[in-house]
């Protein structure tokens, strides 16, 4: 039986592949001749364009003006407190990226929340996930942004939990929250000085 570290299956998935265990190719007979073979199909590759950008390509070029972290993280925090949740039929996390996107189309994210911002690129959630900051059903999306100083500013999107305790299903953030001390300057160290900061 095999097992997967769910780091290993993300990242196997956003790069696209994703292979088997224990399969080969020699295992069962090719009837299939040269001129059986279907041509190569074009994948669109996830790019600047995409809400699940992930990238750290030099050549998408800088996406945010990386002089000031703490003037970035508020224009996000602006953008993602103005996006339309809801309204498009998805996810609080794309609704809030898209978001981003529509004014920064060069936006990179990192793959993981521990993952530390630099300035090409933030450190960001890769979902409203169950983190009972501050109550339990909680769930939170983060971000963090890095400047060429090295000064980082944070925040933290909220959709929190129902007074019994349990996850809201409403897929609407209600808090807002700037996070100017982050634990590290990642997603991760946003949600753990949210959590610290009560």
């Amino acid at each position: 039986m095999h097992t997967f570290h769910a780091r290993t299956l993300a990242v196997a998935f956003a790069a696209g592949t994703f292979a088997l265990a224990g399969c080969r190719a020699d295992d069962a007979p090719s009837t299939m001749s040269a001129h059986d073979a279907e041509p190569p199909v074009d994948t669109p590759s996830i790019g600047p364009a995409s809400p699940d950008t992930v990238t750290s390509d030099p050549a998408a070029g800088t996406p945010l003006p990386t002089d000031d972290a703490a003037a970035v993280r508020d224009e996000l925090l602006e953008l993602a407190a103005a996006a339309p949740f809801g309204q498009t039929g998805s996810g609080p996390d794309f609704t809030i990226v898209t978001a981003w996107l529509e004014v920064h189309p060069g936006l990179a994210r990192t793959l993981f929340d521990d993952q530390p911002a630099d300035p090409a690129t933030i450190s960001s959630s890769s979902a409203f996930l169950m983190e009972d900051l501050r109550a339990p059903g909680d769930q939170a999306f983060a971000w963090a942004v890095a400047d060429l100083d090295g000064e980082c500013a944070a925040a933290v999107a909220l959709i929190p939990g129902n007074p019994d305790g349990s996850v809201s299903d409403s897929g609407r953030p209600t808090v807002f929250a700037p996070v100017d001390d982050p634990a590290t300057c990642s997603a991760r160290g946003a949600l753990e000085a949210f959590a610290a900061a009560g």
